[in-house]
């Protein structure tokens, strides 16, 4: 699949909001096609402090971080807006209990490190 047809593919998905759609299409738009591939590189706008980060918990207390998938990627559910974290909570509440598991879900903050 070409960026052209992944594009079209996201701004007719019912699956994404509109902001949800624009975030995706700048960060393609930002591609670097001098990256190596599935590498994207998108602009820095911002000092990242902090991450937000989805998470699966099973009932053995077990953790696994959300992912989104398009078409036969997955990403994971990790950003560092705080807004459009909590915009993703309703969806990724329907992805756990149409797993049909016993799993909660939890938003997980994580603030700047060490650089390794």
């Amino acid at each position: 699949m070409n960026l052209i047809d992944l594009k079209e593919r996201i701004a007719i998905s019912p699956a994404f909001s509109k902001e949800e759609c624009n975030f995706l299409l700048d960060a393609i738009n930002a591609f670097d096609a001098e990256a190596p591939d599935g590498v994207l590189i998108t602009p820095n706008t911002q000092k990242i402090d902090i991450l937000f980060v989805w998470l699966s918990v099973d009932g053995n207390g077990n953790e696994g971080i959300m992912s989104a998938q398009i078409d036969d990627q997955h990403f994971p559910c990790v950003t560092s807006n705080k807004e459009l974290a909590l915009k993703l909570r309703g969806k990724l509440q329907h992805a756990v209990r149409a797993s049909g598991g016993s799993r909660d879900l939890k938003l997980m903050t994580f603030e700047r490190g060490e650089e390794l």
